[in-house]
């Protein structure tokens, strides 16, 4: 389940696959960001996996 505040969204979201580099803010973490690899290996996500897990955007941010 996941929580998004409607009114700081601008339409339209994206759904797209991961791309290197990526990093997000999870929610309550107030300064900095993660690798969103790092978040792949510490739950244990195959790489396979890793590869087609889809990514919800706004403004190419990561959202979900």
């Amino acid at each position: 389940m996941t929580w998004l505040d409607i009114d700081n969204l601008c339409e339209p979201l994206d759904v797209r696959k991961r791309i290197e580099g990526d990093r997000f803010q999870p929610l309550g973490m107030n300064t900095g960001s993660l690798k969103l690899s790092d978040i792949f290996i510490n739950e244990k996500i195959t790489r396979q996996v890793r590869s087609s897990w889809p990514l919800i955007c706004n403004n190419n941010e990561i959202i979900w």
